[in-house]
């Protein structure tokens, strides 16, 4: 850019140019100053709103300290052992201590079964278990008896595990022990031919015909001497009695 020149005036003792920067500058401080004064009025702007939005928050906390969902009439139980017992309390309990005998404490139910040649193979079939109310199916391919084992952990594992156990260097036992305790959550088997395969692996007694149980003692049992009916005898202190 070529000097400035201004009539009248001298280019040798004056710096136009120069002077012209200058005021340039000057007017441009200002301009940097109005930018800095707008960031500053847009940060107490973003500050007041957020001010805003939590006292706003803080009054619907404050508002809910009262209401019906207000924490301080919440009643809790404590247990002194809460692998026994645990209890829980509505806001309509009134302050007690209470102790509670356990008489006896629920279990798993677990089977075993009899010492099996860990080299058996199975054929394959359709395993129905039941566990409570739980109805299960496990798909069993045939194999040998971790095999069996592993079908009904990934099948019906959610409800009843199975654990292979050596007993001797040549045998195992299968344990099937059901997840959840109490007597509501036996273990019972639903069909013929799971009933038959865990009857030959030992787990269970095969039942043949209806089976009464009954105490008998000295007191409970009067003589006879000639029994009545058909199909009842006495015979050297033995009553037999014949099926119908």
């Amino acid at each position: 850019m070529g000097d400035i020149l201004l009539p009248g005036i001298s280019n040798n003792n004056m710096d136009v140019k120069g002077i012209i920067d200058r005021l340039v500058k000057v007017e441009n401080k200002k301009l940097e100053r109005l930018e800095a004064d707008k960031d500053v009025l847009n940060k107490e702007k973003s500050s007041w709103s957020t001010l805003g939005i939590k006292t706003k928050e803080l009054q619907e906390a404050t508002h809910r300290l009262y209401g019906f969902r207000a924490p301080f009439d919440d009643k809790i139980a404590i247990s002194s052992d809460e692998s026994l017992l645990t209890a829980t309390a509505t806001r309509a309990a009134d302050p007690l201590t209470a102790s509670v005998r356990i008489e006896k404490v629920a279990q798993n139910e677990r089977i075993l079964s009899d010492p099996i040649d860990a080299d058996k193979i199975l054929d394959s079939m359709t395993l129905r278990f039941s566990v409570g109310e739980e109805q299960l199916e496990v798909f069993f391919a045939g194999g040998r008896i971790e095999d069996l084992v592993k079908a009904i952990n990934d099948q019906a594992g959610d409800h009843i595990r199975a654990k292979l156990t050596r007993d001797t260097e040549n045998t195992a036992v299968i344990i099937l022990e059901a997840k959840e305790t109490g007597k509501a959550n036996r273990i019972s088997v639903t069909d013929e031919e799971s009933t038959e395969l865990l009857h030959e692996l030992g787990f269970f007694e095969k039942e043949r015909g209806p089976r009464i149980e009954a105490s008998i003692s000295p007191d409970s049992v009067q003589p006879v001497e000639e029994p009545q009916g058909d199909g009842v005898a006495v015979l050297d202190g033995v009553l037999t009695l014949e099926p119908e």
